[in-house]
């Protein structure tokens, strides 16, 4: 079965504006969803600690 060709800028490697490739992308949106899972689990274990305290 042969494949589908990829769109021009996914095969020039650019995929937006600024010139960054598929990869880059892809790497920086893990690394945003990592980040804000560390935030929203740091919070989660702040919020948990106070009611702790509190009750």
């Amino acid at each position: 079965m042969r494949r589908a060709a990829p769109h021009p800028c996914v095969r020039e490697g650019v995929i937006d504006g600024t010139g960054r490739g598929y990869q880059t992308l892809i790497n920086q949106a893990l690394r945003d969803y990592l980040t804000n899972r560390e935030l929203e689990d740091t919070l989660r274990g702040v919020v948990r600690e106070e009611l702790r305290e509190s009750g």
